[in-house]
């Protein structure tokens, strides 16, 4: 399966090179995808309140590398708490990591949409 982003052609990763671990050693699963394109991606589905927005946008920001959040067609700075209120938040929405961090991966499992 291939995921096409900014116009590369993503692979989802978890059948050769890296197994379907992330980097801590935990398992990807169907909400939690690494994507790989010489970079490492990491791709979360998310369901977030309009209260929990402001943590969320501030967890973001504290990364160094970029994080998009979407809905469908929509794509926005995950770091920017406008373009997060702008979203549907009543849909799952797909969060793009252009890096790795354990401290928002911990955070940002905690909005996995139950089952």
């Amino acid at each position: 399966m291939e995921f096409l982003y900014n116009g590369f052609v993503l692979e989802q990763a978890g059948r050769k090179r890296f197994g379907s671990f992330l980097p801590d050693g935990r398992k990807a699963g169907k909400d939690v995808k690494q994507l790989t394109s010489g970079n490492e991606f990491f791709q979360y589905r998310i369901m977030l309140r309009p209260d929990e927005v402001k943590d969320f946008v501030r967890a973001a920001s504290k990364c160094d590398f970029d994080i998009d959040i979407s809905y469908n067609r929509y794509v926005v700075d995950a770091k920017s708490i406008l373009g997060v209120l702008g979203l549907d938040l009543r849909r799952i929405l797909t969060v793009l990591c252009h890096g790795y961090s354990e401290e928002f991966d911990g955070y940002v499992r905690r909005f996995l949409p139950a089952g």
